[in-house]
C-alpha cells in the first residue's frame, strides 16, 4: 500500500494509532500458526509443516507493542486534528466557549462558497 502525497500528519497519526491495536491481533493469530500477516513467512509456512521462528515472531510483536507505545504518543487527537479533518462536520459544542478559534469555525462553518471549494478538493489542497 503507497500512501505517497496523500500521506500527511493526520493519515499519519491515524496509521501509527492503528498499529498498536493490530499487534495483539497478528499475535493471536501467529499463536493458532496463522502468519497471513507476514507474506514471506507465510510462504515459509506452507512449504514447511512447522516453522519453530512463529515463536520468536511472537515475542517480537509482543516486544514492538511496548516500543510502540513507549515511543509514540498516540492519545485521542486534539481538538484541532478534528476540525481539520471536516471542519464542516465538526461539532463546536466539543470546543471550549473561551476558545478564539471557536469563532473563526462559526464563520468557516457557515459559508457556503468555501464549504463547496471543501467539497471539491482534497483535504491537503483545501
Amino acid at each position: 500500500m503507497s500512501l505517497g502525497k496523500e500521506l500527511n500528519m493526520i493519515t499519519g497519526r491515524e496509521k501509527l494509532s492503528a498499529l498498536p491495536k493490530k499487534l495483539p491481533m497478528w499475535i493471536k493469530r501467529i499463536e493458532r500458526g496463522n502468519s497471513a500477516n507476514f507474506p514471506s513467512l507465510d510462504e515459509a509456512a506452507s512449504a514447511e509443516e512447522e516453522l519453530p521462528i512463529l515463536s520468536e515472531v511472537k515475542e517480537h510483536l509482543q516486544e514492538l507493542i511496548q516500543s510502540v507505545q513507549g515511543y509514540f504518543h498516540l492519545e485521542e487527537g486534539s481538538v484541532a486534528q478534528r476540525w481539520i479533518r471536516d471542519p464542516f462536520l465538526f461539532n463546536l459544542d466539543s470546543m471550549d466557549d473561551n476558545d478564539i478559534m471557536k469563532d473563526d469555525l462559526v464563520e468557516l462553518q457557515t459559508n457556503d462558497r468555501i464549504r463547496m471549494e471543501f467539497e471539491k478538493m482534497q483535504l491537503d489542497m483545501f
